[in-house]
């Protein structure tokens, strides 16, 4: 059975239409050994910056998308990886290039998309750690949700 994370991340991708390509990168838990003569033991495991690349065809858009689904009032930022805030922030100073952490409070039914530039700066300056609700409110972009029997529908043309 899939975690509600894992839902709102499938949901969320249903919900872009033809005009847009949408990628989800593959998470991995392995990692790989050299173990043959003359290698040395190496280990890496894939970090990748973002859930999702997406491109719409219409705006020509590229999308950097980090999908986060939790419980409460607040993102904590242990619920962010410093590599991901680091790499999107990097990539989204090129051109045509739109860098989002989507956060989707679920317990309140908000979801909000996150300019990397608003996340990175709340990141390092702020004395708190976490997002709070009201922050996102004030910040971020009201993706509108819509119930439909048990998945989510949700209107990602607000980022597009």
């Amino acid at each position: 059975m899939k975690n509600a994370g894992k839902i709102f991340e499938d949901d969320f991708a249903n919900s872009f239409n033809n005009n847009v390509f949408i990628y989800r990168l593959r998470d991995t838990s392995s990692s790989w050994q050299g173990t043959g003569e003359g290698q040395s033991k190496s280990r890496f495991t894939v970090k990748n910056v973002c859930d999702f690349i997406a491109y719409s065809f219409i705006t020509n858009k590229l999308l950097l998308l980090e999908l986060k689904s939790f419980k409460g009032k607040s993102c904590p930022f242990s619920n962010l990886k410093a590599h991901q805030i680091k790499g999107l922030f990097e990539y989204g100073k090129k051109d045509g290039v739109y860098s989002y952490f989507i956060l989707n409070f679920r317990d309140l039914n908000e979801t909000y998309a996150l300019k990397i530039d608003l996340i990175y700066n709340y990141w390092i300056e702020s004395k708190t750690k976490s997002f709070p609700i009201s922050w996102c409110r004030e910040n971020g972009i009201l993706i509108p949700q819509k119930l439909k029997k048990v998945h989510y529908k949700f209107d990602v043309e607000v980022i597009l």
